[in-house]
Order: structure tokens, then sequence, then C-alpha cells
């Protein structure tokens, strides 16, 4: 098995991890670290990451979860067990993506993504996505509750906030602070709580966004 350099000390890799050539670890990270057993989740496989992925200091990668190709993980970063991040992701700072979760290739993604969310290839996600919780009296890991997708090249703004199972269609941009609780279809801006298709927006997205496919 190839060994990722160690960019520091006290780095924990389980033994089942696979690692592609030329991967990176930081300082106090933890790979294919174990699912607690109170999620009810078992790894669907071991940990693998893909060649030319880097990991910062302070992550956690847990048990299942797997890397594509030339990643970007920032520092403090938590990804949860048996989720998917493609080739050419960067994941910043801080982020937070929980168990099941499938990522798409060259995303950049800043927000939370909860368990069983789908984004597609290319998105930004910037924002906030949060399962609705209609049972708020349920067991915090017994939910079965559906999460959002979102289609590829969709770019969801700072601050805004994504509510259940919902699907925000393809080349969609959701402006800052907003909140979307309902469907968002392919070709839209969402500002200030309305649906507007891309052929009628007046703003610098037309060139800059959405360019000459209108």
């Amino acid at each position: 098995m190839t060994q990722p350099d160690l960019m520091g000390t006290s780095v924990y890799i389980d033994p089942h991890c696979q690692f592609g050539e030329g991967c990176r670890v930081g300082h106090c990270s933890l790979i294919g670290y174990p699912i607690e057993k109170r999620s009810g989740i078992e790894p669907q496989g071991p940990t693998r990451i893909g060649a030319g992925t880097e990991i910062g200091a302070y992550c956690i990668i847990e048990d299942g979860a797997q890397l594509g190709e030339r990643v970007v993980v920032d520092h403090y970063v938590r990804i949860g067990g048996n989720s998917v991040v493609g080739n050419g992701s960067y994941v910043l700072y801080g982020s937070r993506i929980h168990r099941n979760v499938q990522i798409g290739a060259r995303c950049r993604i800043s927000g939370n993504c909860p368990d069983g969310t789908v984004i597609e290839d290319d998105v930004t996600h910037f924002g906030r996505i949060h399962h609705k919780y209609d049972n708020p009296w349920g067991g915090w890991e017994s939910t079965d509750e559906l999460s959002p997708t979102i289609r590829k090249e969709t770019v969801i703004a700072a601050g805004a906030i994504i509510v259940g199972p919902i699907v925000i269609g393809e080349r969609c941009f959701i402006a800052a602070g907003e909140i979307v609780r309902k469907p968002v279809p392919s070709w839209s801006v969402y500002y200030k709580g309305t649906i507007i298709p891309a052929k009628e927006w007046k703003g610098s997205l037309v060139t800059t966004f959405f360019g000459t496919k209108l």
C-alpha cells in the first residue's frame, strides 16, 4: 500500500486505508476513523484516498469515505463515513460533510452537508443545508428524512440556506442569505424569495454566470 507524506505529527491512519500516489496528510488528522456504534451506519468498504489528494491539519475522515484524485481538504474538515468527494474538488476550512453524502467532481464546498445530501459536478456551495426536522423528538441518529439534491454547475452563495428534500436544478444561482424551501428549476436565479428564470434576469449574471447559452 502506498503511504502518504505526513505533514506533522500525531496522525492516525487506519491500517485498512488505501492511498494513491502523492497524497499528503496534515498534523493531527484522523484517516479511517471508526464510525461510532450508536449511529447504526456500517462502513461500505475501506477508506480510499485518490492520488494527489491533500488533507490538511486536524481533519477527520471517517471509515468508508472515498476521496477522489487531486482533492484538497483544508484544515479542520470533517468527512463522514461512506461519503464520496469527486476528483478535483476543494473542501474549504472547517466544512462538515456528514455521512452517506455524494459530492461530484470539481466542486467547491464551504458549507455543511447533512447525511444523504447529493451534490453533482461543478457546484459551489458556500451556504448551509438543513433537514426539515419534522420529528424533533425522534432519535438524533434514527431519522430517515431525505436530503436535498443540488444539480450540476449551481452556485449557493454565502449564507443561503437550503431546507428539506428539495431539488435545486442545473445552473442555478441561489443569492446570498436566501432561505429556500421549494424546488428551483434549472437555469434560474433565486432572489428575495422569488424564482426568476435566467432569461428574465437583468443583472450581471447574464454574462458572468449564464453566458451565451441563454
